[in-house]
């Protein structure tokens, strides 16, 4: 199994229209991530955004509605099965239906692993 790395994040600002998308690049060439988690947050209270996972432009996951959380709303995909995500993909989240302005952040959770690896077998 792969090492659980640090955290990656993200940040990105609505739209006039309410909406952002936030790539999340994998700049590890000789590696796929494995994305176990991926955490919306969204800091303005009392607004009904949404909120997608897209992989190469098919939809992964979503559109989820925002629930609250301590700091404002939030959103969290997670669980099997993972995303394997390589150098040439685009892994992206949607937050569609929100205040212009707000900067949404994103928490990802991932490990590493190389092509050859067990896990991997029967994908690539």
């Amino acid at each position: 199994m792969g090492k659980l790395r640090p955290n990656w994040t993200g940040t990105g600002v609505t739209s006039a229209g309410g909406s952002v998308a936030i790539s999340i690049p994998n700049n590890n060439g000789e590696r796929v991530w494995i994305v176990e988690q991926i955490a919306i947050n969204y800091p303005k209270a009392g607004d009904t955004p949404t909120v997608s996972i897209y992989l190469n432009g098919q939809l992964q996951s979503g559109p989820a509605q925002m629930i609250p959380v301590t700091n404002g709303l939030g959103q969290t995909f997670a669980g099997q099965p993972y995303l394997h995500i390589e150098v040439d993909d685009n892994l992206q989240v949607q937050v569609q239906g929100g205040t212009s302005g707000v900067s949404v952040s994103v928490q990802v959770q991932y490990r590493t692993v190389s092509y050859g690896h067990d896990e991997l077998e029967g994908r690539y």
